[in-house]
């Protein structure tokens, strides 16, 4: 059930991350006559566009962080050893023979 919330999740994401951009491309499309109305509209969803488009890559590492207890489990194993904050919590440090632990 979490996989297809997560795959679910993804798509929406997407779609709304990339329409702007495609609205922008139906603008110029099907635009008759440049009016300033116009003009304003085409220049605005193409800042948009810009930023949305970039923000769907970086969404997906957000979604996994979110959504995933592997995904955050290991990215806590991952980083617990340089940072002393997730020590205790990591899975590696669990695993760890007792007298290596004391020892750090």
């Amino acid at each position: 059930m979490l996989v297809i919330f997560f795959a679910v999740a993804v798509v929406i994401s997407f779609c709304i991350c990339w329409s702007p951009f495609h609205a922008q491309r139906l603008v110029a499309i099907y635009t008759a006559e440049e009016t300033p109305t116009m003009v304003v509209t085409f220049t605005i969803l193409t800042y948009i566009s810009g930023v949305t488009y970039y923000l769907s890559a970086t969404i997906n590492p957000i979604l996994y962080q979110l959504l995933s207890m592997k995904f955050q489990q290991a990215y806590k194993d991952t980083f617990s050893v340089c940072c002393k904050c997730l020590r205790g919590s990591s899975s590696i440090e669990k695993d760890m023979p007792l007298q290596r632990r004391n020892s750090e």
